[in-house]
């Protein structure tokens, strides 16, 4: 019998999903990613993506991936990560309502100061953080006074990764490091705050079961088999939000461990247990992937992202993505310390108002 030897990790970004086959002692076997998916940006602050876009691009890396041992028989699990706080509405069935609206949307101020103001302080005692557009909440209170017979339709709300890990298994769970980021997360119980979501007038309902990050919630299904080239019944596990996926992969495990992740955002964060209590609005605490273990972190929107914006309006004089990027390194290479006194803010997709 073949032993099972290898993992797939997979991410579902911002901008495109990106995949890693692992064996089973961490040595890397291969990589894919899949082509970018498109944001929408009907109005201005507006940022929407199609569910559909996340799971195509996920088939074909994980296609990608199967493609790199003799049969996917070999693969003992899969895992994903993702973008957080995509705010997904599906029906009773797991039918999409309408386009996901992500975290670097900012229609929600109005939603947001209402929160900010009123319910600040139920908000630390909860959780330690603080209202923001980027958030969950803010997004489900627009919908519900401006999109109410979808609002009443939708029976969940998902993310980014609780989303292609229901069409892998079509389970609808929610791991604790996506949930962890939202304002009706209870971080002393791990739990939903019913009596909070009430309170500030939202469907408690709406909030799928969560599950520990590293605990199997399904297996992959027939027809999931049939569009990845997965074998069906393949452990999946709940997975994680990209940013503490990503402070794994660097090591980031004990207390005091720090990271820099650079992605379309930049997060600076810090490792630490769980009983420590530590409550700062200024910054954002959610859990790690690893049980017991919180992180601690400030962002910036538009790291990545600047550099794209970059791209998109002086791509005549670099080259457009990707090549444009080895033209622009080659600009900095030659420009003189301190870029002829320029300045840039990046102040993009409403970072002013998130953290």
């Amino acid at each position: 019998m073949q032993m099972r030897q290898f993992f797939v990790g997979l991410d579902i970004g911002t901008t495109s999903a990106k995949g890693t086959l692992l064996h089973a002692s961490g040595q890397v076997i291969a990589e894919a990613c899949s082509a970018p998916y498109q944001t929408a940006q009907p109005q201005r602050g507006w940022c929407e993506q199609q569910p559909e876009d996340w799971w195509q691009a996920a088939c074909s890396v994980l296609t990608q991936l199967c493609q790199h041992v003799r049969g996917s028989e070999e693969i003992a699990g899969v895992a994903v990560s993702g973008q957080g706080c995509a705010c997904t509405l599906v029906d009773e069935q797991g039918k999409v309502l309408r386009p996901a609206i992500i975290w670097m949307d900012t229609r929600a101020k109005q939603e947001t100061d209402l929160l900010a103001t009123r319910y600040a302080e139920e908000i630390v005692r909860l959780n330690g953080n603080a209202a923001g557009a980027y958030n969950l909440e803010p997004k489900l209170l627009w919908l519900r006074d401006q999109e109410a017979q979808l609002y009443r339709r939708a029976r969940y709300t998902l993310t980014t990764t609780a989303y292609v890990t229901f069409r892998l298994t079509r389970q609808i769970v929610m791991n604790q490091a996506d949930g962890g980021l939202f304002l009706g997360y209870n971080a002393a119980t791990g739990d939903w705050s019913r009596a909070f979501l009430e309170q500030v007038g939202l469907r408690p309902e709406l909030y799928p079961p969560l599950a520990s990050c590293t605990s199997v919630i399904g297996e992959v299904t027939t027809r999931a088999a049939q569009e990845t080239g997965l074998d069906a019944g393949i452990p999946v596990v709940a997975g994680g939000e990209d940013s503490p996926a990503a402070a794994l992969s660097v090591g980031v495990s004990e207390s005091g461990d720090a990271f820099l992740s650079l992605g379309t955002a930049a997060v600076v964060g810090i490792c630490h247990e769980s009983d420590r209590g530590l409550k700062e609005p200024r910054l954002l605490t959610y859990p790690h992937v690893l049980p017991g273990r919180m992180i601690t972190s400030g962002s910036m929107s538009s790291a990545g992202a600047a550099v794209e914006w970059l791209l998109r309006e002086f791509g005549p004089a670099y080259g457009h993505p990707p090549s444009g990027y080895a033209g622009l390194n080659r600009a900095i290479e030659s420009s003189a310390p301190g870029a002829g006194n320029l300045i840039f803010l990046p102040y993009r997709a409403g970072n002013s108002i998130l953290f």
